[in-house]
């Protein structure tokens, strides 16, 4: 017997090996030894087993331990493909989808139909906030939970004002009431998001420009200039700029094609300055690290003016909160105490009930009104 006949596949002529092995058992007792040690170096069978079966043992053993290796390699493949490195699980396994994204695909049964005619501007607001849904899903994500916390506040508010008067009209007020605050809160939110996105890039910028001027004056070109803010850790700008070069290596467009459709997408308008300025550069050649300076000083500039002016403007709330707050529900509070000790009737109510009014009503509105007037005016700042 040929050795090389060890090293195939049993499913090759095995019926006729497996017959010639046991026909042949008592003549072959002095090959079988060196069949077994043959096999033994390449992983079959050790030695030591029985004789009669010395033929038929290496031929199942090997072709079985391949087809565990084949099975372990296409498993170990299919894992590393889909990042699952997970024991025990087979070849070719899927991660169950957890109940976020199951929400989203039973709300984008309805969406689809929205995406049929796509909205660009919200196309367009949701790449700018980067969010990764269709504009059909995020609308119906919007009617849909917004139907199911309308019908929880209806089954809530019936329980609660059961048996009162007039419950049908504070039950039908509450529910319209959470529908259209659900609705307008997914708009609010996405508006929020791009907002704040925009103030973290004019709040970065500054110094991403001193970064890049650094690496220009080093001979970097424009692109690897762009590649290096990317890989840094500079907010949103290196997000924004991430996607150029996402756009450049594996799209395959050129620099310039890749900066232009940032330019055209980008929410932050300070960026889109920057952008259109390197596009020129790379298209002319020459001159950024004279522009990147002296944009990072003009910038930066404008940060030190935009923190004096916060301060200034700090101070002057603080002053009027002191002197215009305060001071008149303090005044007011003793008015309503010498009214009282002196016993001068107040016609509105009794002097307890506005001082009661004044002290655990009146005054905590102020204040709250006031705090939503600061963040208002302060919650866009860059400082």
């Amino acid at each position: 017997m040929n050795e090389p006949g060890l090293l195939s596949d049993p499913s090759e002529n095995g019926p006729e090996k497996e017959a010639f092995g046991e026909k042949s058992s008592e003549s072959t007792e002095d090959h079988s030894e060196g069949i077994e040690s043959t096999a033994g170096s390449t992983g079959g069978v050790n030695a030591g087993k029985s004789k009669g079966k010395g033929q038929k043992k290496p031929f199942k053993s090997f072709g079985f331990m391949k087809k565990i290796k084949k099975k372990k390699g296409v498993s170990e493949g299919t894992e590393s493909q889909t990042g699952n490195t997970s024991v025990g699980k087979p070849a070719g396994h899927k991660a169950k989808p957890n109940l976020a994204e199951r929400y989203k695909h039973f709300c984008y049964r309805f969406g689809i139909y929205f995406d049929r005619k796509p909205n660009t501007d919200l196309a367009k607001s949701l790449y700018q906030a980067d969010i990764e849904i269709t504009p059909g899903m995020f609308i119906s994500l919007a009617i849909i939970t917004s139907l199911f916390v309308a019908v929880f506040m209806f089954v809530i508010s019936t329980v609660l004002f059961y048996g009162m008067p007039n419950a049908f009209v504070y039950v039908f007020s509450l529910t319209f009431l959470t529908l259209g605050l659900s609705l307008g809160g997914f708009p609010f939110a996405l508006y929020n998001k791009v907002s704040n996105k925009n103030m973290n890039i004019q709040h970065e910028i500054p110094f991403a420009l001193s970064y890049m001027s650094v690496l220009a004056s080093g001979g970097s070109s424009p692109l690897d200039v762009i590649r290096r803010v990317a890989a840094e850790d500079y907010g949103e700008i290196s997000r924004e700029l991430s996607k150029v070069m996402y756009r450049i290596d594996a799209l395959g467009e050129d620099g310039n094609t890749a900066m232009s459709y940032l330019i055209q997408n980008t929410s932050s308008e300070h960026l889109r300055a920057v952008c259109i300025d390197i596009s020129n550069a790379m298209q002319a050649g020459g001159g950024l690290q004279a522009y990147l300076e002296l944009k990072s000083k003009e910038l930066m500039e404008m940060r030190r003016q935009a923190q004096k002016a916060f301060v200034d403007s700090l101070s002057i709330y603080g002053e009027g909160y002191l002197s215009g707050i305060v001071m008149s529900v303090v005044l007011v509070v003793l008015m309503i105490v010498i009214c009282s000790a002196l016993g001068i009737d107040l016609k509105i109510m009794t002097p307890r009930q506005l001082f009661n009014f004044f002290v655990y009503f009146a005054l905590p509105f102020i204040n709250l009104m006031f705090i939503l007037m600061l963040w208002m005016k302060y919650s866009r700042s860059v400082v």
